[in-house]
Formats: C-alpha cells, structure tokens, sequence
C-alpha cells in the first residue's frame, strides 16, 4: 500500500469517526429533547387539568353567586311586600283618620243644632209635648172627688178616715211602703218637689206611675181576689165599693208624703215645722 493509500485510508478512518461521533451527538440531543418535550407536554396537560379545575372552581363560584343574587332578590321581594302591607296599613290608618275627621265634623253640626235649641221652629211642639205631660201627670194624679171623700177627711192636708185607714190595714200598706221606701223616696227626689203639695201629688205619681213593677204583684193580686169593702160614704150611708188600684195609690200616697216630709222639714212652712 502506499503512503497516499495509507493517508487517504487514515483519513477515511478519521472522517467516520467523526461522523459517528456527530451522529451520536445528535441522537443523544434529540433523546434528550425528545424526553423534555414529552415532559413539557405532560407539565401542559397537567397544567390543563388544573386550569380546568381553576374553571371549575370559578363556576362554582359563579354558581354560588348566583344563589346569592337570588336569594338576594328574593329578600328584596319580601321587602317589597312588606312595604307594601305598611302602605296599606298607613292607608287605612289614613281612612281611619278621614272617618273620624267626618265624625268629628258630624258632632260639630249637632253641637251646633244643640246649642240653637230651642228655636222658633220646636218651640211650639216642645210646647205641646210639655203640655201632654202635664195632662198625663194631672189624669194620674187625681180622680174624682167624690171617690176621694171615701179614704180621706174634709180637712187640709189631707188626711186618711176611718175607710182609709182600714183599706191601709187590709192591704199591709205600712209593710209595703217601709219595704220598698228607698225606691219611692228616690222617685219623689228625683222630681225635686218644692211645696208639700208637690210631695203629695208626686208620691201618688210614684205610686201610680210604677204600678208595672213587680212589687206591686201582691196588692194586684189582693185586688183581684178580695170581695168589695164596706164603706161609709160623705153623707153617712154604709155600702159596697170595689177597691181599684187607683183607690190603692191614693191610701198609700198619703203615707208615703208624709214619710218623705218628716224626713225633708225644709219644705214645710214654718208654722208647720214645730207641729
């Protein structure tokens, strides 16, 4: 072999070791590369998942918001409703108000009617009303004189005769007055009397005037069932009279003014307070 041979040899030897030296430089970095990107790949997918959780996360977030927001809305709504029951309540108190303003504008027209009372235009019936009282309270405060004489004595005041006084005994007309006094004298009180003459035709107004009550049950019924009373009548002569209730209130009037006097001096005149 010659040495141009042997050269050319030697540098073919040379030239292929370099060329599998790069070669293997190469394949060495481009493993090496490989594995980075194939690491950096699953380090990005890896990445993924987690952003994709993150996304997740975020959407629960959102979620949870999103129920906030309603139930926000919903304690808005219940608010509203509430206003809404307060402006009813504010407009009945207001309705309320109205009506007590008309009221009050009602009590004023009649206060104001009240205060023109009398006027010319009642006073004739005020007049006539006070007038059928009046004839009411005379009818039941008298009665015929003739039947008068049969209970009382031809003297000023007025006192009970013998058929007085025994029509007081058969009707137990003390019993009967001292049990129901209080409620008499507060009658004849009531009517201020100012004269004895006053006293005398308001007791028999009392007693005729709640002859419904049933107090008075027991002298009906004795009425009702007791036979007619011997009398004496003003000219002497003896016969039958059929006791009536007015009869009844008459004998008992007189007890009972007496009795109201006794206990009221001031009305009596002065002669008469040191009888």
């Amino acid at each position: 072999m010659t040495t141009f041979e042997i050269s050319m040899s030697i540098i073919s030897t040379l030239a292929a070791i370099g060329v599998f030296s790069s070669l293997y430089k190469i394949g060495h970095t481009v493993g090496s590369t490989s594995e980075s990107i194939n690491h950096t790949i699953e380090r990005l997918d890896n990445m993924d998942k987690k952003f994709d959780n993150i996304d997740k996360k975020f959407d629960n977030i959102d979620k949870k918001f999103n129920d906030i927001d309603k139930k926000f809305n919903d304690i808005d709504k219940k608010f509203n409703d509430i206003d809404k029951k307060f402006d009813n309540i504010d407009k009945k108190f207001n309705d309320m108000d109205k009506r007590f303003n008309d009221m009050d504008k009602r009590f004023d027209k009649i206060d104001k009617k009240i205060d023109k009372l009398p006027c010319e235009n009642h006073n004739w019936k005020i007049q006539i009303l006070h007038d059928e009282v009046m004839d009411i309270k005379n009818l039941l405060t008298s009665k015929p004189k003739k039947i008068d004489f049969f209970w009382e004595n031809k003297h000023s005041p007025i006192m009970l005769n013998e058929n007085g006084l025994k029509l007081y005994e058969a009707i137990k007309g003390e019993e009967f007055l001292t049990a129901n006094n209080d409620f008499f004298l507060e009658k004849i009180a009531a009517k201020n009397p100012k004269t004895p003459l006053d006293v005398e035709l308001t007791a028999k107004e009392v007693l005729i005037g709640n002859s419904d009550n049933d107090i008075y049950n027991d002298l009906k019924n004795w009425i009702y069932f007791s036979p007619a009373m011997q009398i004496t009548d003003e000219n002497g002569e003896t016969r039958k009279h059929i006791v009536t209730l007015l009869d009844v209130c008459f004998v008992l009037g007189i007890a009972l003014r007496d009795t109201y006097l006794s206990l009221h001096p001031e009305l009596l005149p002065d002669t008469e307070k040191h009888l």
